[in-house]
């Protein structure tokens, strides 16, 4: 039924804040079809294969050679939590992967999710930590000076000054690096189960947008389409995002009235439940099969209950499922946009991206697309 003035009422649709993010790849509607079937725990191990990997080759292009991964684990938001120790020296680092996949944070990560004691209980220790270090560094720096003193006082040969020069500077070294590694393990300790936080953000900059270059992205994409008509408008699209369920029935009415077609990009912005569920829609190849599990998985409840039934799929099907979800957020990321649903449309011929705020907006927008 088509919508009037009259039926239209000002909704606020609330913004969804998220974090991720990861590689990019784009649709081939060409690819033979895959049956649909959907995989349970098979899809996280698959998951953290692909992180692990893509850690792997962050530390090779930061670090060359001397980072070596000990241990990884899901972290706040999206994160990847990497304990690597160095080749030169066995120090151990306590690093944060980004979502994004392409950044990297070193130290100690809080959250607002962690609780006021934990917060307190790391922030001593660390700080406690940091004092000592500084303590020895300072320390071994003054008993370098001393012995280099007492060599120039003892009125020995230019040579024996020298050579008491070296082994006080050698010392500091060894004694600094020492201080060092111990306050570095001590914070690579403070990542447990305790005090892991469950939240975070991601760095945010000014970054001039190219829209024109992120629609076309967004054009190739992977996106699951409803509709048939000639106006067409992009939605990132979170499955357990409630502002994006309640514009998924706005948009419905226009999609119904034959004025409307949406695209729909599936991304897991707010934590795994949501990344499984983006993966599980865009393993399927054809756009009817994937539709039908877009309108499956953004009903409420467990995943394993939605799809009870309904036998694990192909190993290759996971991948490319989570593979288009992750490129999907790495889009959505590139547009600066920190909230679901976002919308990419054109309009007089210019590409345009927005967080829309009310259905008022939205309806504005559907009157204006380009055909």
């Amino acid at each position: 039924m088509k919508l009037t003035k009259s039926t239209v009422k000002f909704i606020f649709l609330v913004p969804i804040f998220f974090l991720s993010s990861a590689v990019l790849m784009s649709c081939d509607s060409k690819t033979k079809t895959t049956p649909i079937q959907i995989p349970q725990s098979e899809l996280s191990r698959s998951i953290h294969s692909t992180e692990q990997k893509k850690a792997a080759a962050l530390l090779v292009h930061y670090f060359g050679g001397d980072m070596v991964i000990e241990k990884t684990e899901h972290g706040p938001a999206g994160s990847l939590v990497i304990i690597a120790r160095s080749q030169n020296d066995g120090e151990l680092k306590n690093l944060f992967m980004l979502p994004d996949q392409q950044h990297i944070i070193e130290g100690t990560l809080y959250s607002p999710h962690m609780t006021r004691s934990q917060i307190t209980k790391s922030h001593s220790n660390i700080a406690a930590s940091r004092a000592s270090m500084t303590s020895k560094v300072s320390l071994s720096r003054d008993e370098m000076r001393e012995k280099i003193s007492s060599a120039i006082r003892a009125g020995g040969s230019s040579e024996d000054i020298k050579a008491a020069t070296q082994n006080a500077v050698s010392t500091r070294v060894e004694k600094t690096s020492a201080a060092k590694r111990d306050h570095n393990k001590l914070l690579a300790a403070t990542i447990g189960d305790d005090t892991l936080p469950q939240t975070a953000a991601l760095p945010r900059n000014n970054t001039v947008v190219d829209k024109e270059a992120i629609f076309n992205r967004i054009e190739n994409a992977d996106w699951i389409s409803d509709g048939t008509s000639n106006n067409i408008i992009y939605v990132f699209y979170d499955l357990t995002c409630s502002a994006c369920l309640e514009v998924h029935g706005y948009l419905d009415e226009y999609i119904n009235s034959g004025e409307l077609q949406v695209r729909y990009l599936p991304v897991g912005a707010l934590g795994p439940d949501a990344l499984i569920r983006a993966s599980l829609t865009l393993m399927p190849t054809k756009n009817d099969s994937r539709l039908k599990f877009l309108k499956l998985l953004s009903s409420r409840g467990p995943v394993n209950e939605l799809v009870k039934g309904i036998p694990p799929a192909p190993e290759d099907a996971q991948k490319r499922g989570h593979s288009a979800a992750l490129s999907n957020l790495n889009i959505l990321v590139s547009t600066q946009r920190v909230a679901t649903p976002t919308f990419a449309y054109k309009i007089k011929g210019v590409a345009q991206i927005s967080v829309l705020t009310s259905r008022e907006q939205l309806r504005q927008v559907i009157q204006n697309l380009d055909e």
